[in-house]
């Protein structure tokens, strides 16, 4: 008996895998882009794992793909990055991770030199964005460096942006990372854009990373220095929280505990003694905790500066964004829409059925890997066509 359910269950799975989920789309006045985008997503369908039949919310597929990404990372990662450190005009200091093959490591000297003499010959860069507390070493970036490093070497060059205290980096100001002030970012772009002129330059921003690129994308406008961009599980409006966002605000909470504990010489302040800080449960006590430090008054306020939705019509870069409706972490419902009328005319909004946060385990018979991902998958064709229109 027990055979015969674990069989009609596993030919459920199946069956539920091999289904394509359909993706709602929503884009601003550039047809073309829209256009573009509809197109692309016809070339990646987005199969879910069988895992997507089991779960609640999106929890398991979340959790089941950061331990096998992890598992990954820790057995099979062949990228390695060569630093390049960067004082920003307040005298903070944040990383560029340059991403090279392990293989590679021994030519990057004559790799370099060999690019210098080909001065005609320049590389579209990609620039990741971290979510909250990650580095280049993070799980959900690795594999999909990996595959560019390996895939489109001869095209692309892929530099993670690691933040202000992570990624091993030593606070040089008080002031620590922040997902609402997008200066930081903009000077990293600056500088790459400023040494990059004539390169293709897309962005590629996961989580609260993500958010933090399309506040970028909204507040420049037209005067941007990404040419394309793509944004991942994305929190629009921090406002809005998924069912279970209560039980993983708990959890969250942990890691920033930890990033104060280790930084706290630089961090200290008078007004918030540690204890308090440790004391805190969820995120939202310590948002409380913190909103004085971020120079505002309220709560309301920090979630209001905080929220990417407010610049999101001011977006003209062309960018996709997704989304996944059981995102357990990062509301799907706060996302722009052309009913509200703030979906800027570069953007195209898709959200799909499963997916979890940052998840989306992908059905693939022709591979054996556990760890198989629709996002790779999208980036890559995202990355392919944009480098068909630049040498078109």
């Amino acid at each position: 008996m027990n055979y015969f359910i674990f069989s009609i269950a596993a030919l459920s799975a199946s069956h539920f895998a091999r289904r394509p989920v359909k993706l709602s789309i929503d884009a601003g006045t550039n047809d073309e882009w829209r256009k573009e985008m509809e197109t692309l997503l016809t070339l990646c369908p987005y199969s879910p794992s069988w895992i997507c039949a089991f779960d609640v919310c999106g929890c398991l597929q979340t959790g089941y793909m950061w331990w096998v990404r992890n598992l990954q990372r820790l057995l099979f990662s062949q990228v390695r990055y060569k630093r390049e450190l960067l004082v920003l005009s307040d005298n903070g200091t944040i990383a560029l991770d340059w991403a090279i093959l392990e293989e590679e490591e021994e030519k990057e000297e004559e790799a370099e030199k060999e690019s210098e003499a080909k001065t005609d010959e320049k590389k579209t860069i990609i620039v990741v964005q971290h979510g909250m507390l990650g580095d280049s070493s993070s799980e959900y970036l690795l594999h999909l460096v990996e595959m560019l490093c390996r895939h489109r070497k001869d095209h692309v060059r892929v530099v993670v942006c690691v933040s202000r205290g992570c990624g091993g980096l030593s606070l040089t100001t008080r002031k620590s990372f922040c997902w609402f002030d997008t200066q930081d970012y903009r000077e990293a772009i600056e500088h790459i854009r400023s040494n990059n002129p004539s390169s293709l330059i897309i962005g590629l921003g996961y989580s609260l990373g993500a958010a933090l690129m399309c506040k970028y994308l909204g507040e420049m406008g037209e005067s941007s220095k990404l040419n394309a961009a793509i944004c991942i599980s994305p929190p629009w409006n921090v406002k809005k929280k998924p069912p279970l966002f209560s039980l993983f605000s708990v959890l969250l909470v942990l890691p920033l505990k930890a990033f104060v504990l280790k930084h706290y010489a630089m961090l200290k302040r008078d007004d918030i003694p540690l204890t308090r800080i440790l004391c805190t449960l969820n995120l939202a006590q310590w948002d409380a905790v913190f909103v004085k430090a971020y120079g505002l008054d309220t709560l309301e306020d920090y979630y209001r500066d905080a929220s990417a939705i407010h610049t999101s019509h001011q977006i003209s870069t062309p960018t996709l964004a997704i989304s996944a409706m059981d995102d357990p972490i990062c509301c799907h419902s706060g996302a722009p829409s052309s009913i509200d009328q703030n979906v800027g005319k570069g953007l195209c909004v898709v959200k799909t059925e499963f997916g979890g946060h940052l998840a989306f385990p992908l059905h693939s018979p022709e591979t054996s890997l556990l760890s198989a991902c629709w996002i790779d998958n999208v980036v890559m064709k995202f990355v392919d066509a944009q480098l068909s229109k630049e040498r078109s």
